[in-house]
């Protein structure tokens, strides 16, 4: 289900148990080093125009698109400039699926 921001271009994707079971949905939590937050690189996705976002879980299966800026990669983690804050959850697996339910593809 894809619920609009009012305001805003974002959306809230909101999935069901099942649908999170279905494309395997996996999470974890952004975490900070030193004064640099990271995340796993399975996380991110970079969209048309060359921006990078991650999907946060805002609540319980609810996701909303953040903007992000990658300082560099390093085996498997990016390495952030600009980012939701340490702690915030994000999808680290079925990304593509929520790009597609937010795009409507």
């Amino acid at each position: 289900m894809l619920e609009p921001i009012d305001g805003t271009e974002l959306s809230r994707v909101i999935l069901t148990e099942d649908a999170a079971h279905r494309i395997r949905l996996e999470t974890a939590s952004v975490t900070s080093v030193g004064d640099r937050l990271t995340v796993p690189d399975s996380a991110i996705w970079i969209d048309e125009s060359g921006e990078t976002w991650v999907y946060t879980e805002v609540e319980p299966l609810v996701f909303v698109r953040a903007a992000i800026r990658v300082d560099r990669y390093e085996d498997g983690i990016a390495v952030l400039s600009e980012g939701p804050p340490a702690g915030t959850i994000v999808a680290t697996v079925g990304v593509a699926e929520l790009i597609g339910v937010e795009s409507g593809l």
